[in-house]
């Protein structure tokens, strides 16, 4: 498994620090996930006429300014570098908005589509981005995978720094053998990726999965995996076999006609559960500062009685009949939302209360550490306004329980310590450097 990473020179540094936006205990963000359909992306059946992009443009700026989203993510962009920058400039940013912006582009020729992601950077900074394309035998997969790493700007304020990695995917498409073992493939890459990381964070996970069942191994490995600590979580808790089948009609997000003679969308009706939106055991706890508020999980605009009918049905009164259009003329998929919960990290719950590590809030030329748990083996991790891990390593604590990291080095600022007693026990710091020594 093979990862590219992209770093963000994150700039405005000053503006952020005295920024007056700030998110309060009861914040809530909402999470968009979108496939658009060959959005600018001409095949035989999707064309100019059939998948018109200025109506697309159009639809999207309607469905945007209903649902308010702080993160989007998208699947099935055309695999040209400006045609993200056409939503943020036609869809997004319009009519007097302008607090969205985009992350980088990542396809490198790999498909035809791609993935992205947009957000509100009132709210959030992108400071990274990686990029899965290799299977764990080293052949390139179908379509890379992104991860896109932010940290809220509130953080910055603060000095405690909450951070959100998105994973976004599109998995092959199909129900052959061959498509299933692809699928397998394209999750046990980002399991592998997650099982190499020094450091848990808040994650999503949202993308056009192709899946008809729970059972499936490709979703098996995600919500399954052999390592707890990176399983995924279905916030509707929904497993079974989700295609063709009533029981989940208020679950399925494709497709929105039922009949067409438009051959660019699927037809059928809502009769499969192919987009999703899963989160870490980080987020299900709320045990990094950002908490999944429960029953926000929807598919977007499905009443649940859709099942094999059209999105826009007169007798769907779930959203305004506007919204509901927009959604048929948008794409044959309708989004999935949901929603997070900040919260600052001094309301973090320790996860073992006879383990006490303490740590002076300021420091100078170096962290004093202090803890109940003589010899025991630490890992720290101290990371930067920038979410650039500046110092990390492993100690053995004295017989005091008494450990001193130096930070001569390191420049004025704030800084967030993650540190972990004998592999359990997790604590999390912000702390304020007040000079600079260098």
């Amino acid at each position: 498994m093979t990862i590219l990473v992209f770093n963000m020179r994150i700039t405005n540094f000053l503006l952020l620090i005295f920024s007056s936006i700030c998110l309060t205990a009861q914040d809530t963000l909402q999470l968009m996930h979108y496939n658009l359909l060959n959005y600018r992306n001409s095949t035989t059946q999707c064309t100019g006429s059939t998948n018109d992009p200025s109506l697309k443009d159009a639809n999207l700026k309607v469905l945007f300014k209903e649902i308010k989203a702080d993160i989007i993510t998208c699947n099935e962009i055309g695999a040209n570098i400006v045609n993200a920058s056409r939503i943020l400039d036609n869809a997004l940013n319009t009519d007097g908005i302008n607090h969205y912006d985009q992350a980088q582009y990542s396809n490198n020729g790999f498909s035809s589509l791609t993935n992205m992601l947009f957000y509100n950077k009132n709210k959030f900074t992108l400071y990274g981005q990686d990029i899965i394309y290799k299977d764990l035998d080293q052949i390139d997969l179908v379509r890379v995978i992104d991860v896109y790493k932010l940290y809220l700007n509130s953080g910055v304020k603060n000095g405690d720094t909450v951070r959100l990695h998105v994973v976004v995917a599109h998995l092959k498409a199909g129900n052959t053998s061959n498509d299933q073992i692809e699928r397998d493939k394209m999750t046990m890459a980002l399991m592998d990726y997650l099982l190499q990381q020094k450091e848990r964070y808040n994650y999503i996970f949202s993308g056009d999965f192709n899946v008809q069942s729970s059972s499936e191994k490709a979703y098996q490995n995600l919500i399954n995996h052999s390592t707890v600590s990176i399983r995924f979580y279905d916030p509707v808790d929904a497993p079974g076999n989700w295609n063709n089948n009533n029981n989940y009609a208020n679950l399925h997000t494709q497709s929105t006609r039922s009949s067409s003679s438009n051959v660019c969308f699927s037809s059928g009706g809502m009769d499969d559960r192919y987009d999703f939106t899963l989160a870490s055991d980080e987020i299900v706890k709320g045990s990094l500062g950002l908490k999944l508020i429960t029953g926000s999980y929807k598919a977007y605009g499905n009443d649940g009685g859709r099942f094999n009918s059209d999105i826009n049905g007169l007798t769907n009164k779930a959203l305004p009949q506007n919204i509901l259009d927009a959604l048929y003329q948008t794409s044959d998929h309708i989004p999935v939302l949901l929603q997070l919960s900040v919260f600052p990290k001094s309301n973090f719950v320790r996860k073992d209360p006879g383990s006490i590590l303490s740590v002076p809030s300021i420091f100078d030329l170096s962290i004093s550490i202090q803890s109940n748990m003589p010899y025991a083996e630490l890992e720290y991790h101290l990371i930067n306004i920038y979410g650039q891990i500046v110092s990390e390593g492993t100690a053995t604590l004295s017989s005091s329980g008494r450990f001193n990291l130096n930070t001569e080095n390191l420049n004025g600022g704030y800084y967030y310590l993650t540190l972990t007693e004998n592999g359990q026990y997790k604590e999390n710091f912000k702390l304020l450097k007040l000079t600079d020594h260098k």
